[in-house]
Formats: structure tokens, sequence, C-alpha cells
């Protein structure tokens, strides 16, 4: 978040100045609108869509606090599910070794995560057995 002060005026050094940031894996860039960046920042811009780097215009009116409580609030959310995950992929560990057999687990497990699961076997890169 930057009210603009340090984004350079000239084309090129906006140019640089993403680069910079995508280089330091900054992971975007908001900048607070009617501030003190240069009026002309389509270099900026373009250099930001070409790197595919997120750049983000606010209002006036937004406080950045607010834009900052927003993404601590989402990140929260993110860490909740991330270890509910966890404890479903446990306890469906836990009961398919006792009950739902190989084929049952993976299943299982597959619906926990979202996704696709296959089992092979790590020296012939083969399915662990037809089926899985």
């Amino acid at each position: 978040m930057t009210t603009g002060i340090g984004i350079p005026h000239s084309p090129g050094e906006q140019q640089a100045y993403v680069e910079r940031l995508v280089r330091a894996k900054v992971t975007g860039l908001m900048i607070g609108e009617n501030m003190q960046a240069p009026a002309d920042i389509t270099s900026l811009q373009m250099e930001a869509e070409k790197s595919g780097f997120p750049l983000l215009m606010t209002h006036y009116s937004v406080p950045f606090s607010a834009v900052t409580r927003a993404i601590l609030d989402a990140s929260k959310q993110e860490e909740h599910e991330r270890r509910g995950a966890v404890t479903r992929v446990y306890e469906s560990a836990r009961i398919g070794l006792r009950s739902l057999g190989l084929t049952g687990l993976l299943k299982r497990l597959a619906a926990d995560v979202h996704s696709n699961l296959y089992l092979f076997d790590s020296r012939s890169l083969e399915p662990w057995q037809e089926g899985l």
C-alpha cells in the first residue's frame, strides 16, 4: 500500500520500479487515488500487466487500515480452512486404515482435499494396484 510518493515520474523508471517489486517477490501494489503518485502512471500499469503483477487503485476515501483489516481477516479464514482440511485428512486416514481399505481411503482423502489422488509404486511409477 502506498500513497504513491515513491513511484517515479519517468516511464522507464516506472517500468524498472515494477520490475524491482516483482524480483523482490512483492505480491501486489495498492495505490491510493489522488494522493502523491505521479499523474501519469501508464508505464507502471503496462509493466504490471505485462508481468502479471497485481496493481490496485483505491478510492481516496478508502482507509489503508480498512484494507489491512480485510487482508488479515481473509488470512485468518484461509488458515482456519487449512487447519480444518488437515484435521479431516488425519481423521480420514485414521478411519480409513481401520475400515475403508486402500481404495476407500484414497477416495475419502480425495474428497477431503477436493482433488484427485493417485497411488503409484515409487520404483516402477506404475499404479500401486489396478484402479488406483
